[in-house]
């Protein structure tokens, strides 16, 4: 019998000199081995000593369920730009991002000072963003998602004689009984108008109506979209009138005759502007 690596065979393998087969109980003395002998005689390999560092985590047991991995730690300081991609650790050129961050601030600043209607630009912050009107009735506004919409608007029905919306042109006020008001349902806008000449205007006391002016809308809100026409009535008589998207107006007919304290009334429905 002939012994093999690391095993000895003593003996002559007869009955009063058995063979007697052990393996070398020394481990080897090369460098770097980190074999060992047990307290029960026997060979093992220590599991390694696993320490992170200040730039390394290290994860798992280096065992075949759970091999040793090492990950490199990157700092949280505020400003380190060190990076790490699909290729390792990134550090981008800061002359480079800087001159092109630069770059961008000027032109931002450029468009800055060529704005036009419905844009503003903040220049400490270097955005640019639209621009919503702050007059009285502006139904713009930004929703969640930070987009333009249009939000719905009810102004209930507004009384001239608490909150004016109008100014009546001379010699007109408004008549005694129903309150001269408007409101506005989203873009539809619906007056009441009650209309009475001045009494002590009247020469005589029956008097045809001239074309004039009777009242302006002041309240942007009121104002129509496009050029509205209609009808005043007076008891069994009518007449006509033009209101313009100024707000002004207008009677634009001769038929009709108005009596002292008496009235003409209206109720239009048409587009907002």
């Amino acid at each position: 019998m002939q012994a093999g690596t690391n095993v000895t065979v003593l003996g002559t393998g007869g009955a009063e000199d058995p063979y007697v087969v052990s393996s070398i109980t020394a481990a080897s003395a090369d460098a770097g081995n980190i074999a060992r002998m047990g307290s029960d005689g026997r060979i093992y390999v220590p599991a390694p000593v696993i320490n992170d560092s200040s730039t390394v985590d290290f994860s798992g047991t280096a065992s075949a369920t759970t091999p040793l991995t090492a990950v490199v730690k990157l700092a949280t300081d505020t400003g380190n730009i060190m990076a790490i991609n699909a290729g390792g650790l990134y550090a981008p050129n800061v002359a480079t991002q800087l001159a092109q961050t630069a770059n961008c601030n000027a032109v931002a600043d450029c468009v800055g000072t060529h704005l036009s209607n419905g844009l503003t630009y903040n220049s400490s912050t270097r955005l640019l963003s639209a621009r919503l009107s702050g007059n009285t009735g502006n139904m713009l506004t930004f929703g969640t998602d930070n987009g333009i919409m249009a939000k719905p608007v009810d102004t209930g029905w507004i009384n001239n004689a608490t909150t004016a919306w109008l100014t009546w042109a001379p010699n007109w006020t408004t008549g005694a009984g129903t309150a001269t008001q408007a409101r506005r349902i989203n873009t539809v806008v619906s007056l009441v108008v009650n209309a009475m000449r001045s009494g002590a205007n009247l020469t005589p006391t029956t008097q045809d109506i001239p074309d004039e002016l009777v009242l302006t809308i002041t309240d942007s809100r009121f104002l129509p979209s496009q050029p509205y026409y209609g009808m005043f009535q007076s008891g069994s008589q009518m007449a006509g009138y033009v209101l313009a998207t100024n707000g002004q107006l207008t009677i634009m007919t001769l038929t009709t005759q108005l009596v002292t304290n008496q009235t003409l009334q209206t109720t239009p429905s048409f587009p907002g502007n």
